[in-house]
């Protein structure tokens, strides 16, 4: 896998604001990314993610206002070509700033 590839992306409703519809939403696009980096060929299809920064996107995702839906991506942060977790960032697309 390379740095910034794009390994699963899902739209999140402006409906779905809950917190629990958030980090389902969330656990799906990081289940995606798993299955994604397997069909990829991935030697350990483990995800690394910043969890403090995942909750806070989390958190921004339930506070957001506005009634566009959000485009998040799971995106492998650095090439991995080893045994190691995949290391990745989960980014929103579409989130206005607070």
């Amino acid at each position: 896998l390379e740095a910034g590839q794009v390994l699963a992306s899902l739209s999140l409703d402006p409906e779905q604001s809950s917190q629990k519809q958030v980090f389902a939403r969330l656990n799906l696009l990081l289940a995606a990314a798993r299955n994604e980096s397997q069909r990829n060929g991935a030697l350990n299809p483990r995800l690394q993610v910043d969890q403090d920064a995942l909750n806070v996107l989390a958190a921004q995702l339930v506070e957001r206002e506005g009634n566009q839906p959000v485009r998040l991506e799971v995106v492998a942060a650095r090439d991995s070509d080893s045994l190691d977790p995949i290391a990745v960032t989960v980014r929103a697309k579409g989130l206005a700033p607070s």
